[in-house]
């Protein structure tokens, strides 16, 4: 079942979009943000809006 679910979306995907979800060039990746301090997964706004006179 879920190889039918796999493919049928893939098919939609390349049908609507033209492109290959596969294609990692795609995606972002993210990894490690949940046991990082808040100010660290917000990058530079928290830093910003924590020194406003910047």
């Amino acid at each position: 079942m879920l190889d039918a679910d796999d493919r049928a979306r893939t098919a939609y995907v390349m049908h609507f979009n033209g492109v290959d979800p596969a294609d990692p060039r795609l995606h972002n990746l993210m990894t490690g943000v949940m046991g990082s301090p808040v100010p660290a997964a917000h990058g530079r706004r928290a830093r910003e809006e924590n020194n406003p006179e910047r």
